[in-house]
């Protein structure tokens, strides 16, 4: 091969390798950890054990985990940074040792809130009961509320064509849902909206669980001016 025909040779190889690009795809795959329900309510989910896992502290990991995935968290993250000027967070977590001294419950959130002169409102809400020896609550209930505040507000029921579990108030939004003998209540939401100006937004999350004729209530809350 002489010296002129390799310099065409390599010449028409570069435009051949920049004309057919390599491209290297990824598939990750989420799955849900065995041991837990998902119900769906229109656009929210809310995640429970089946009672098949009686370590609680580590499905809450590996559903913590999950959800990370998703780009979804339920403990507070003070790492988060706004990706965007019209952007919030708020977030909580509040553990309380209860039950004689047997158990601890826990209350928290962490939602991301986006603010374009609409609002809207996504996150994960949790109530919690850790146990000894696996012990669980014979009720839990997880009460997730929003309250807005500022002028001409005006806030949609969440859920109001496809079912759940909302409540309207005056401004304040509140999801509730209770189940009996289970360690935990995960609630995940996104169709949450609201209107209006000089904007204030409080969150506050209730975890109540009763064992016998003992009831434990433990609170967590944040809020922000938009």
């Amino acid at each position: 091969m002489n010296l002129k025909f390799k310099k065409i040779f390599f010449i028409a190889l570069a435009i051949l390798i920049s004309a057919s690009p390599i491209t290297y795809a990824q598939t990750i795959s989420v799955e849900l950890p065995e041991g837990i329900i998902v119900i769906e309510e229109g656009q929210d989910k809310i995640y429970i054990p089946d009672g098949s896992v009686k370590d609680t502290d580590k499905l809450l990991i590996q559903l913590d985990a999950y959800l990370d995935a998703l780009n979804t968290k339920v403990q507070p993250d003070n790492l988060i940074q706004p990706q965007y000027l019209d952007e919030y967070h708020i977030s909580d977590s509040n553990t309380k040792t209860i039950n004689y001294n047997t158990a601890t419950g826990t209350s928290s959130f962490n939602s991301t809130i986006t603010y374009d002169g609409s609002v809207k409102v996504s996150g994960a809400a949790q109530a919690s009961y850790s146990g000894m020896y696996g012990h669980v609550p014979e009720y839990i209930q997880l009460s997730n509320s929003f309250v807005f505040s500022g002028l001409s507000v005006t806030v949609p029921l969440p859920g109001s064509s496809g079912g759940g579990s909302w409540t309207l108030s005056d401004k304040t939004l509140t999801w509730s849902k209770d189940f009996q003998n289970k360690s935990f209540i995960t609630h995940v939401y996104n169709g949450i909206t609201a209107t209006g100006y000089n904007l204030h937004i409080s969150q506050i999350v209730t975890a109540e669980f009763g064992i016998g004729t003992n009831f434990y209530t433990i609170m967590s809350s944040d809020s922000t001016w938009l």
